[in-house]
């Protein structure tokens, strides 16, 4: 009889155990939205730009002396269609999130404001490398890396609701992984995203590849870190690209575009927005164009047009980057999967887990031993 008890709780252990694995943050964040509701004060750390685009570098120093909350931070521009829209980022100002060591690979997640079980599944599973073979750990050491300096990963949010808000603030204080723009989030800013994420890591971060993805992209992160260690990196632009593509010019569609605002037939060679990959010494040499490039509604066209400039023709690997509705497939067929477009938490959770028995499958295409 005792015995049978002893089971049971045994039983027991495991399913809270697990249950806590997999429900512990987003649970956490919903409990604190009811207990914050009634209670909220601002704190979100604001950088404002005034239209000339002067860094008001006195009004954010005293704002962070008034607020105990460090750890959210928004940027703000005047007009969501400004062709010289640029963000002017102090890096004297301590509050902001930071890398605090050389990454080898940055990613930059676009992330709605309300996708709270997103980027918890994401921070869960694929945002940092945890399981370390043999081949991670070569890379570790070769590169003077630690664990956590391989990939770091950052959520891009736009502004939303208030009672979102509140619930943002504290996601933000507990992860610290958050940077918030002052625009509305929503998909005709998009572009304003991206120039938020690039100045952000600018100002913010040192790493050999910069990655901008999606919260509905499952990464299999440990996977991409060995392909990218293996390529020269210099003069690296990647991932699902187009060639030749024809505008769209019917209006009101969702990539519809005018003559006005574009001329030519064809956009040049540029990476889709589920995920590019950008090596450090091309993104320096954007970061000099950007502040001048005019504003373009299409944030992946926006990137190519910057890098057109630059004459980097971006290779495309659509045989890594993937595009699925359906995840019952196995592993082992699709074994040379670095990014999938199109994933629920759930899936995404499933992938991490198909995954992690990636190596019962043999040699992937990607990486060779050295």
């Amino acid at each position: 009889m005792l015995h049978i008890y002893s089971k049971r709780f045994l039983i027991r252990v495991i399913a809270k155990s697990i249950f806590l694995f997999f429900g512990l943050h987003y649970t956490w964040l919903c409990y604190y939205s009811y207990i914050s509701a009634n209670s909220h004060q601002e704190s979100l750390v604001v950088l404002e730009l005034d239209s000339n685009h002067i860094s008001q570098e006195n009004r954010i120093t005293s704002h962070i002396s008034q607020t105990n909350w460090t750890t959210s931070h928004t940027y703000q521009t005047n007009s969501i269609t400004s062709q010289d829209y640029r963000v002017n980022v102090s890096t004297q100002i301590s509050a902001f999130p930071r890398c605090e060591r050389s990454v080898f690979l940055l990613i930059v997640v676009f992330s709605a404001p309300k996708n709270f079980e997103h980027r918890s599944i994401i921070r869960s599973t694929w945002a940092e490398i945890i399981d370390k073979d043999p081949d991670i750990t070569n890379i570790i050491i070769k590169g003077s890396y630690t664990g956590k300096s391989l990939v770091k990963t950052m959520f891009l949010l736009g502004q939303t609701d208030e009672k979102t808000k509140n619930i943002i603030e504290i996601e933000s204080e507990y992860y610290n992984d958050l940077v918030i723009g002052s625009f509305t989030d929503s998909y005709g800013n998009l572009t304003l995203k991206t120039k938020l994420g690039l100045e952000w890591a600018r100002g913010f971060c040192k790493f050999e590849y910069y990655l901008k993805t999606d919260d509905d992209i499952f990464v299999y992160s440990k996977g991409l870190v060995k392909w990218l260690w293996q390529l020269p990196r210099e003069r690296i632009y990647t991932g699902r690209c187009a060639f030749n593509k024809t505008v769209i010019r019917t209006a009101g569609h969702k990539w519809g575009v005018s003559k006005t605002d574009y001329q030519k037939d064809t956009y040049p060679p540029y990476c889709v927005g589920m995920g590019y990959i950008i090596s450090s010494d091309v993104f320096q040499n954007m970061m000099v164009i950007v502040p001048t490039q005019p504003w373009f509604v299409l944030e992946d066209v926006y990137i190519g047009l910057i890098l057109e400039k630059l004459k980097i023709v971006p290779v495309d690997n659509s045989k890594y980057f993937h595009i699925h509705s359906d995840y019952s497939w196995d592993v082992c067929k699709k074994k040379d999967l670095l990014l999938s477009l199109q994933a629920t938490p759930k899936q995404m959770l499933q992938l991490h887990l198909k995954f992690s028995n990636l190596w019962k499958c043999g040699p992937v295409g990607y990486y060779k031993k050295v």
